[in-house]
């Protein structure tokens, strides 16, 4: 049976190449481990795979596609923020939060989805702002609070969807300089902070 693995900048450099498909014992990415290596376009992470850390894969800035674990239990802050050729993202359903910058300035962008039977419950500050070219998010039942500037400056935005009944708080600016002209907010929201206020200035 063969040992778990924790990559960290120490012995992740047999592991790096173009398209990267990481090893099945690999459990742990530590924090900065692929920080700013723009040889990187692709990573496939392990099935069993649950950490990966503050800003992991920051400044990779040809990475354009990545499968994330389906076991995947906490993202580290910053961890694919400035990657701006990343397309798509798919958040699992066993994490409950999504981290501060986790993916800031990712220019391209253009689909975000979550899993059916999706826990998550928290999008952290930042979290997606300055993803210009992302168009339409429709957000899990569970999620329960969405912090400031989360979607900051995503200025496509233009359609999104609370389905659930959970959700209790928007933060200052979550979704300031988006596309949308208004916002049909859910019965359930207990605080909303505008801050400058949010959708154009209007909610």
């Amino acid at each position: 049976m063969s040992h778990s693995l924790t990559l960290t900048r120490r012995n992740c450099g047999q592991y790096i190449e173009k398209n990267m498909e990481l090893p099945q014992n690999c459990r742990a990415i530590s924090a900065e481990t692929f920080f700013n290596r723009p040889d990187i376009r692709s990573v496939v992470f392990p099935y069993e795979m649950e950490q990966i850390g503050n800003k992991a894969f920051q400044g990779c800035s040809r990475l354009s596609r990545i499968e994330l674990p389906e076991h995947l239990q906490k993202l580290g802050i910053g961890v694919f923020s400035d990657c701006i050729s990343l397309k798509k993202v798919k958040i699992p359903a066993s994490l409950t939060s999504i981290p501060k910058n986790a993916f800031n300035n990712g220019r391209k962008l253009n689909s975000l989805e979550f899993a059916p039977n999706s826990k998550l419950t928290f999008i952290g500050p930042n979290a997606f702002s300055e993803c210009a070219t992302l168009t339409e998010v429709v957000f899990p039942a569970s999620l329960e609070e969405i912090d400031d500037r989360a979607f900051y400056k995503c200025k496509k935005l233009s359609c999104i969807s609370f389905p659930g009944g959970d959700l209790r708080v928007i933060g200052k600016q979550a979704f300031y300089f988006c596309g949308m002209d208004s916002l049909q907010l859910p019965d359930s929201l207990e605080v909303l902070e505008i801050g400058r206020a949010s959708c154009r200035e209007r909610v």
